[in-house]
């Protein structure tokens, strides 16, 4: 009966020698900067699991890594009687899970339940059934696997095409029982679709700026303005002309591109290919934070979202002036700043264009401070005070029955 018991085991059971160590790697994000980063793990006769020296009895972050993998794991084999011990070759930010799958693998060598791994990256969070939930960051993670030579880089299949596509080391999973069958059998990675040409890109620019002389002439004069102020009365269509601007600008170029899908692949809001230059309007309660990046995790502002695009505050008059401040700051460095703890971010802060309004009434009801307290806030930009009358909302109407 013990043969028999010792015949049926099989994962870590039958397969892990003592103090056997593997690595794998995965991807630290600071900003905008992804770096591979060295995951060991030892697997030994024992009852600890323990990431870099830490058990988790101290450590959030530790214990709710140590408890997401251990359960994994129990479905791969019996966990039981099994020290396991995780190291990463330099300080990582553990929070967020994008390393558990990374660990689950080097385990899973180091218990010879996969070959060799090799100089792969994995990202992703693990659910307690096996399924691998996408991390924010993934793009400029397997651009930076692409500097550090790694062979392929697995991520969730949840994660956004265009954070995927066109990236060839680029392998797609649902679960961890995936990378396993794939670890032995080295499937070949999807072919991914092309973007936009640039023919089209330039016609719906094209198409855009006709528009724009044909029903906001005043506003087109000035297309290239870096800033300009909108005052007109509700409804005359500032916020149309704001979005028409955004259109008419010169198409982005692949390392434009490139540069965006990282900021929205880190905010975590890359859903499709960047086609266009984008154009973000906030809401005048939003905090100072969002605005300019922050939080903690620290996640890019909309100054950030709006790089090489629009910036459109709408109602400018009624945004806090500190906020309105902090957003003239990070354009006129051109990047945003912010500590934690120890640690800096830094994203880019660089809209191509930044589009205020004000109400014509809120304007006349103050004698005009609120248009001179923006130009002020951002003389730098040399702001171009455009007054829109209805009319024009008149001339668009008959453009459009047209």
């Amino acid at each position: 009966q013990a043969s028999d018991r010792s015949q049926r085991r099989s994962g870590f059971d039958s397969l892990v020698p003592t103090t056997r160590e593997n690595m794998t790697y995965t991807f630290d994000l600071v900003g905008l900067e992804a770096s591979a980063v060295r995951v060991s793990a030892t697997v030994a006769d024992g009852a600890k699991f323990t990431i870099d020296g830490k058990n988790g009895d101290d450590d959030v972050s530790v214990r709710e890594i140590r408890t997401r993998v251990r359960s994994v794991l129990g479905l791969v084999g019996s966990f039981a009687g099994k020290s396991v011990a995780v190291s990463f070759d330099r300080p990582v930010d553990l929070r967020g899970g994008r390393h558990d799958l990374a660990v689950a693998v080097a385990i899973l060598e180091a218990a010879l339940v996969v070959p060799h791994v090799g100089a792969i990256g994995f990202i992703g969070e693990l659910a307690l059934t096996g399924t691998v939930r996408p991390s924010r960051g993934v793009l400029p993670c397997l651009l930076s696997a692409d500097a550090k030579k790694l062979e392929h880089v697995v991520v969730s299949r949840e994660c956004s095409r265009a954070e995927t596509e066109g990236q060839p080391n680029a392998l797609v999973t649902e679960c961890l029982s995936g990378v396993v069958d794939w670890l032995k059998n080295r499937l070949d990675a999807p072919a991914q679709p092309g973007r936009k040409s640039e023919q089209e890109q330039k016609a719906d620019a094209a198409e855009s700026r006709d528009r724009l002389h044909a029903e906001f002439l005043s506003v087109a004069e000035h297309i290239g303005a870096e800033c300009l102020i909108l005052v007109g009365k509700p409804g005359c269509g500032k916020t149309i002309a704001a979005q028409l601007l955004s259109r008419a600008q010169a198409s982005l170029t692949d390392d434009e591109q490139r540069e965006l899908s990282c900021i929205y692949s880190v905010a975590g809001i890359l859903r499709d290919r960047i086609e266009h230059r984008p154009f973000r309007a906030p809401h005048h309660t939003c905090s100072t934070a969002a605005l300019v990046g922050g939080g903690s995790p620290c996640r890019p502002g909309e100054v950030t979202l709006a790089h090489n695009g629009l910036l459109f505050l709408d109602e400018a008059h009624e945004f806090r002036k500190e906020s309105l401040l902090a957003v003239a700051s990070a354009i006129q460095t051109k990047r945003t700043a912010s500590y934690k703890g120890n640690l800096f971010v830094s994203y880019p802060a660089k809209p191509r264009q930044l589009i205020l309004t004000v109400d014509e009434a809120a304007d006349e009801k103050r004698s005009g401070r609120p248009v001179a307290e923006l130009r002020e806030i951002f003389e730098f930009l040399r702001p171009v005070v455009v007054e829109m009358e209805a009319r024009e909302l008149s001339r668009m109407m008959e453009v459009n029955r047209g």
